[in-house]
């Protein structure tokens, strides 16, 4: 019987219908965005619907884990933050803050000039959110102005940690990038490390103060004027001289002479360009944004949402045979995390052949056979006043090959002993000279 207690926050299983759907706010090539109100608190959140199918379809399972796993870990008022994370039959979902003031790149591309001042306030918005970022050794890689919006209040919060990563000695292995962005360490497949966002505040600065990009063209051939040419940038009318310094050092080729190398984000802070800039105000959100967007700036229009099918299941054929096989069901196993109690963490399956129903295994050192998993670790988070235990993780059951027992005679009964690590099985093997010994002795 179910108390009043059990649909708390904190013990409640979240699903899709403890929401209402209030607007369509973005779309993508698998994903859309949504506007919605949690019914049990009416906290209004941003809901990013994710289809099963085409994330399988274009293989970045991983990529979805690891900004789950990434959310989960990063709490910050500068940043996009987690709250909700579930799944049903044909669906990913992530809830997160919801801030209804479009993001940067709607703004330029509606011809919005950006003052100095304003210019000022909002590279110092990503400043201080990428300065928690660093601290967690996460590079973010994918700072661009799509990748920051605003709020009610005019502050800017970074989002989408989608192909993030950590930092580590083998970064050139990963070049995963929008080009027109990224540093030359990453498109010249060079190591790089925590100085690569630097580069990508300086192109987003560079946009604010003279609307071009540093490089221009495809990514080939941005990467040869990498090699050959330097950046030149013009100073503009009205502003101070240090603005161009601080950019150009943002900008530079070079990640060992970059602005930032050395001192990290305190580098940037210090810069003549930003004396007497209140740092702490800032903070706080104390100190009032000189650029306050229209809520909803961004929003889809509502005939646009009433055109959209709320819920709907995909009935073609690569659906149907995706759905038959084993692994799609433990595909997305562990894709929970509710901000209420402290989350262990998704156990994340490895190497999945979606073609074969045999799940891929390795031998450990004594020779037995084990699920190839990824544990991933989560800190614990804790957003009430009061400690709350976690209630104990579902367990998902998984189909598995037989396992062989062996079987010991014990006070003229068969008792059967396991010899592997699993904890669940579907068949067990009788031994039928036993069988054969009983069936002799009751004819007799």
């Amino acid at each position: 019987m179910k108390t009043e207690s059990d649909n708390t926050p904190q013990n409640k299983e979240i699903t899709r219908d403890d929401f209402d759907f209030l607007l369509l706010i973005g779309k993508g090539g698998f994903s859309k965005v949504w506007k919605v109100r949690y019914k049990l608190t009416n906290e209004i959140f941003a809901l990013k619907e994710i289809s099963k199918l085409k994330i399988l379809d274009k293989n970045i399972r991983k990529n979805i884990f690891f900004e789950l796993n990434i959310l989960s870990k990063l709490k910050h008022p500068f940043l996009l933050n987690l709250h909700f994370a579930f799944q049903d039959l044909d669906n990913l979902y992530i809830v997160t803050d919801y801030f209804g003031g479009g993001d940067l790149g709607y703004h330029i591309y509606q011809n919005k000039i950006f003052t100095e001042s304003q210019t000022k306030f909002l590279i110092a918005c990503i400043i201080h959110g990428l300065s928690y970022i660093h601290k967690n050794n996460i590079i973010h890689r994918d700072l661009k102005i799509n990748n920051l919006v605003f709020d009610s209040k005019g502050y800017l919060h970074i989002i989408d940690f989608g192909i993030s990563k950590e930092n580590d000695r083998n970064n050139y292995l990963n070049t995963h990038c929008t080009y027109l962005y990224t540093a030359p360490e990453i498109l010249l497949k060079k190591n790089y490390s925590f100085s690569s966002d630097f580069y990508s505040i300086g192109v987003i600065a560079l946009l604010l103060m003279r609307r071009v990009f540093p490089y221009n063209g495809t990514k080939d051939e941005i990467r040869e004027k990498m090699k050959k040419t330097k950046i030149h940038i013009k100073e503009k009318i009205g502003w101070d001289i240090k603005s161009k310094f601080f950019i150009k050092g943002l900008l530079e080729i070079n990640p060992e002479k970059r602005l930032g190398n050395k001192n990290g984000i305190k580098e940037l802070k210090e810069h003549p360009w930003f004396q007497n800039f209140s740092w702490e105000e800032l903070k706080n959100k104390t100190m009032p944004a000189p650029f306050i967007p229209k809520e909803n700036a961004q929003n889809f229009d509502k005939e646009y949402l009433n055109k959209e099918k709320v819920i709907g299941i995909n009935t073609d054929a690569r659906y149907q045979e995706i759905l038959q096989n084993e692994n799609y069901q433990i595909a997305f196993d562990g894709f929970y995390f509710n901000k209420y109690y402290r989350n262990k963490g998704p156990i994340i399956p490895k190497n999945l052949d979606l073609n074969n129903k045999k799940e891929n295994k390795k031998e450990d050192s004594k020779g037995k056979e084990q699920d190839t998993m990824i544990k991933v670790n989560k800190p614990n988070i804790k957003i009430i006043c009061e400690e709350i235990e976690s209630p104990k993780p579902i367990i998902v059951e998984k189909k598995l090959k037989p396992i062989k027992f062996d079987e010991t005679e014990h006070s003229s009964n068969i008792v059967k002993k396991r010899s592997s690590n699993s904890t669940k099985c579907t068949k067990i093997r009788i031994n039928y000279d036993y069988v054969k010994l009983y069936e002799k002795f009751k004819n007799k």
